[in-house]
């Protein structure tokens, strides 16, 4: 069982990496990220998610607040089932600042085989730099969500 907490592990001005490890094969953790309900059994309220290249990508999510859910909305680049998944990402709330819109932010997620595990690296870029250190940490949150959901099972 694996209680280590997602790293930053790259920044630049408008990206960062994550990486968490998570004890379950990188099939079953590929699919939490590319089938509607189990994306929702950790992340979203709700999804649309057609995973291959020109499919959407729509995920419905709480904020840190009771009071605040967002929407976001993409497109999926690439999709290598269990090694790679590729998108494009952000809300389409109005008035979100500095923030991510209408998927004008890229995320590649990869999954590396490790130690019995998954290793799950997160990279997102395009990312306006004042709000990219709150990507890191809501991207680890995120991840350390799943990872406890799979240390479940």
């Amino acid at each position: 069982m694996s209680n280590e907490t997602a790293q930053i592990t790259d920044l630049t001005a408008d990206s960062i990496t994550v990486e968490q490890f998570i004890n379950a094969e990188p099939a079953i953790v590929f699919a939490y990220f590319t089938e509607t309900e189990k994306i929702k059994a950790w992340y979203a309220t709700d999804a649309e998610l057609d995973p291959r290249p020109g499919g959407v990508c729509n995920i419905d999510h709480d904020g840190q607040t009771p009071d605040t859910h967002y929407n976001s909305v993409g497109e999926f680049i690439e999709v290598t089932p269990h090694s790679r998944v590729i998108y494009t990402w952000g809300y389409s709330n109005p008035d979100m600042g500095d923030l991510p819109q209408n998927g004008n932010s890229t995320i590649q997620v990869d999954f590396i085989a490790q130690d019995g595990g998954t290793l799950v690296r997160l990279a997102q870029s395009g990312l306006n730099p004042n709000v990219r250190d709150g990507f890191g940490e809501g991207n680890s949150t995120i991840l350390g969500m799943l990872a406890e959901l799979l240390e479940k099972d």
